[in-house]
């Protein structure tokens, strides 16, 4: 076996990720050609087939810098979805989001950062605040129920 080759399970990743992330037709595309988002998909899975299996032991951990910022809304849900599914005792992701309705459907805890010092931190539905969106963004917000699914929705005044 050539020490520049993949191995057979290296390989099998590979297929079981572009699956899962729904990249089969981007197989024999030059990267050169794809659009942004469709870049950030494929790098994305170059990730996730670093860290696909569970180590034996320990933690594996998932950072990610603004993750969604040029995919449409569709794989942004797909992409937190996929996210969702690596979490458990083994893996931790640690994601700068944004878009705060998306980090609050997805996210177990929220931290909350202003001028690089931590302001606030907790679970969702007992961080969030009207002042604390103030004081974090300098916006008036109103904090609603999603009407779905009972979770903070904050709506930003115009």
């Amino acid at each position: 076996s050539d020490l520049f080759s993949p191995a057979a399970r290296d390989r099998s990743i590979a297929e079981e990720v572009m699956n899962k992330m729904d990249l089969s037709d981007f197989r024999n595309r030059n990267y050169l050609s794809l659009s942004g988002g469709e870049k950030q998909r494929v790098q994305f899975a170059r990730v996730l087939t670093q860290i696909w299996e569970k180590p034996e032991k320990g933690i594996r951990y998932l950072m990610l810098d603004e993750p969604l910022s040029s995919l449409d809304i569709n794989y942004q849900h797909e992409f937190l979805r996929l996210a969702e599914t690596l979490l458990g005792n083994d893996t931790v992701i640690i994601a700068i989001i944004h878009d705060i309705n998306l980090a609050i459907q997805y996210a177990h805890r929220l931290f909350f950062l202003k001028e690089g010092e931590l302001v606030a931190q907790g679970k969702p539905s007992h961080v969030l605040n009207e002042d604390l969106l103030f004081k974090v963004f300098g916006i008036k917000a109103r904090i609603l129920p999603n009407p779905l699914d009972g979770t903070p929705l904050v709506l930003f005044d115009r």
